[in-house]
């Protein structure tokens, strides 16, 4: 369970803050909710602490991991099909987890696209909201002041000279 001050990320909208942990009566029960402040976009939750696992909230990736994430990144790509319809929707549920690594995999998977045939439209929104939301984590997770353009950076950099697709 989460504590106040904890930071958290919930998918699709990022890195927040839990700021409060209050008890709400909804009818004749009482249901204990975290109060969480997302970052980005400021906007403040109610999410009932016994479905936090049911909206894939979770803690932040440790520093310890953050080798793996790049590791991923120089893994040969695999393209599940080349129907791009179908294709953002596979990208599109994996983000919707919340798993890091799942995340990681599709703007891999994006980034290699991108270099070989190119992206749709909606595509190239998908990876930029992805490289968005783990660059965000990825700067919490440091405990630095390391610059988000220097993440981004050295997240898609290995793609500049590099197309690898399986």
């Amino acid at each position: 369970m989460f504590e106040v001050g904890d930071k958290i990320f919930y998918p699709l909208q990022g890195v927040g803050e839990v700021i409060q942990i209050v008890d709400k009566e909804i009818g004749d029960n009482v249901v204990k909710f975290f109060r969480i402040k997302i970052f980005k976009s400021q906007i403040t939750l109610f999410i009932p602490v016994d479905k936090t696992e049911e909206n894939k909230i979770r803690p932040l990736i440790s520093s310890d991991e953050l080798d793996n994430l790049y590791g991923i990144l120089k893994e040969n790509g695999h393209i599940l099909t080349r129907k791009k319809n179908i294709r953002y929707k596979n990208y599109y549920d994996k983000l919707k987890t919340g798993d890091i690594y799942k995340s990681v995999e599709v703007l891999r998977n994006l980034l290699i696209i991108q270099n070989n045939t190119g992206l749709t439209p909606r595509e190239k929104g998908l990876m930029e909201k992805t490289l968005d939301l783990i660059v965000e984590e990825l700067s919490y997770s440091a405990n630095k002041d390391i610059d988000k353009d220097e993440i981004a950076t050295r997240l898609t950099s290995h793609f500049k000279d590099n197309s690898s697709l399986n």
